[in-house]
């Protein structure tokens, strides 16, 4: 359809116009809620998204991702890597962590601790089940292991529930559960090491009754810990159990575990961080008090395996109506925690607790409306969370001070206007944070893509940076052409030279800051280049087209016309 714009309209949207030119000329991360920064935006649906830090004030982020398929069967994992900056540093919606045949799915992410990650997932190449396989990719994007990832596999049967954690040497620590047989599962442990290969693995727990769903947490000296939800007592009646593992494998607790929670009625869901002592604080959400709905305790265990506060847990809130579920758990950095829970459906909870197992936020602090919150560490003993709101479809973030105040307002603040589901976040070392999501603002089938948000330490969106003071001589010799013809009306030409090597993009946009094709997108030598855009299947009208090199952004206008 044809669009017929007034002269008072067509003014609006000039200043509109200005607007963004500006902001684009001097910043990479969006500061509109309503734009963020896409991560990747492929054909086919991207989810199940999980992120870390590149050690420099940025993210790798990974996702499973359908564009090779249109069912679940086809999907395959994918990463991305956005700078401090908010600059995409890797290929175009991202580089291929493993594209085997059958279904890969649920990655997860840590860091490697050199500015890359290790990925790992669940994968139905083989057939008859999943397996957990694993990947190394390297602050450039390249994968460092086995094409298509290393097989974890020790035990018989199908691996489920898998956690990860790092083993303080460039490599990683791996747990699962295993289907054994007669409604029996096992606990398993696994180290792979920077290269690659597989170090030790071991038999955590394997009691004849059922153990599922275990978590796990370095302890600083290059073993972990691990936790898990155990049927020794009986069905529906669970008791948690933990196991301390050196950095042999070898297990240094009571043989099959320990138990730190013999309360009755445990539902098995609990999570942890270390006690920076060799120990480590666990969260977990409970029914002893109320047969339909949870409540949220925590225990501290020391390096020796002895539970440090009261019997069965601390109450973290047990004093509500609701139902209190996901609790989230990081360090202060005071040898205590802080904790983030939800009243299901309705709003976000805060507290903290210290080394003594002494609540320290009196009865919670609010954070804000919403479900799923997710955690990460702040500046000074603090925390930011982010959680997706049910009921409007937002993504908010809130920041809390080592004494629990809000430092981001009320409820919060709106990451994104345009939905997102179940964020995650992890500190961006300054203070603020990286958020990341999917959402499907870009279709109208449901598929989501993946998008990412920079909150700084103030609560305001993205980091204004001025690439002409930065770099002041690249500034002087990068040149952006106007297009020509310009106006036209099937194709026109876009030249530009950069005076050195380096990742380029060349990208049009319309009025309103929506991407509407990407002409460059790779790392390019010195040179002068002459760019073709057909806009034979887009709207008439006026359109920005913007050339980035580093950190460095050149734009100018276009106007199509048929």
């Amino acid at each position: 359809m044809k669009h017929i714009y007034s002269s008072s309209t067509k003014f609006l949207i000039s200043i509109i116009f200005l607007q963004f030119v500006i902001t684009a000329a001097n910043a990479q991360w969006s500061t509109d809620p309503n734009i963020n920064n896409a991560i990747c935006t492929a054909a086919g649906q991207q989810l199940s998204h999980g992120i870390t830090s590149d050690g420099s004030g940025g993210a790798i982020i990974t996702w499973q991702d359908l564009r090779g398929g249109s069912t679940i069967a086809f999907s395959d994992i994918y990463a991305q890597r956005i700078s401090a900056d908010g600059n995409v540093l890797w290929a175009l919606n991202g580089v291929a962590v493993c594209i085997a045949t059958g279904t890969q799915a649920t990655p997860l992410i840590i860091s490697d601790g050199n500015g890359g990650a290790i990925i790992m997932w669940n994968d139905g190449r083989g057939g008859g089940g999943f397996q957990i396989y694993a990947q190394r990719i390297n602050s450039a994007g390249v994968t460092q292991w086995t094409t298509d990832g290393v097989l974890i596999k020790t035990s018989p049967g199908i691996q489920n529930n898998p956690a990860i954690t790092s083993d303080g040497s460039g490599g990683a620590i791996i747990t699962w559960d295993t289907f054994v047989a007669n409604f029996r599962y096992n606990i398993y442990a696994i180290r792979v090491t920077s290269e690659g290969t597989l170090a030790w693995s071991t038999t955590v727990c394997n009691d004849p009754l059922e153990q599922q769903f275990p978590q796990i947490c370095n302890d600083g000296s290059g073993g972990a810990i691990i936790i898990w939800s155990d049927a020794r007592p009986g069905i529906n009646n669970n008791d948690l159990y933990a196991q301390h593992l050196n950095s042999g494998g070898t297990a240094l607790w009571a043989e099959n575990g320990i138990v730190f929670c013999a309360a009755p009625k445990h539902p098995g869901e609990a999570h942890l961080v270390s006690d920076n002592l060799g120990g480590a604080i666990i969260v977990w959400a409970d029914y002893r008090r109320r047969d339909f709905y949870r409540d949220i305790y925590a225990q501290r265990i020391d390096v020796d395996g002895t539970s440090m506060w009261t019997t069965d847990g601390v109450a973290i809130y047990n004093t509500g109506s609701g139902d209190y579920i996901a609790p989230r758990i990081i360090t202060d950095g005071s040898g205590g925690a802080i904790i983030v829970f939800e009243s299901a459906g309705s709003s976000i909870i805060g507290q903290r607790i210290n080394s003594l197992g002494e609540l320290q936020w009196g009865a919670g602090v609010g954070l804000g409306a919403g479900t799923w919150p997710q955690l990460t560490n702040s500046s000074s003993g603090g925390a930011i969370s982010a959680w997706h709101n049910v009921s409007n479809g937002k993504v908010f973030a809130q920041k809390l001070n080592a004494n629990g105040a809000k430092e981001w307002g009320t409820g919060g603040i709106i990451v994104s206007q345009q939905g997102g589901q179940r964020p995650q976040l992890v500190s961006d070392g300054n203070g603020g944070t990286i958020i990341t999501w999917a959402d499907d603002r870009n279709t109208v089938d449901l598929t989501q893509d993946i998008f990412a948000q920079n909150v700084n330490t103030n609560g305001t969106l993205g980091n204004i940076t001025t690439g002409a003071e930065e770099q002041p001589e690249l500034k002087n010799n990068l040149r952006l052409s106007q297009n020509f013809p310009n106006p036209f009306d099937q194709t026109t030409k876009i030249k530009y030279e950069i005076p050195n090597g380096q990742m380029v993009t060349l990208k049009i946009f319309n009025l309103f800051g929506k991407e509407i094709k990407t002409l460059v997108h790779e790392i390019q030598p010195a040179g002068t280049y002459d760019v073709e855009f057909n806009a034979s299947r887009i709207t008439p009208g006026i359109y920005v087209y913007i050339l980035q090199a580093g950190s460095i952004k050149e734009t100018k206008r276009m106007i199509l016309l048929k």
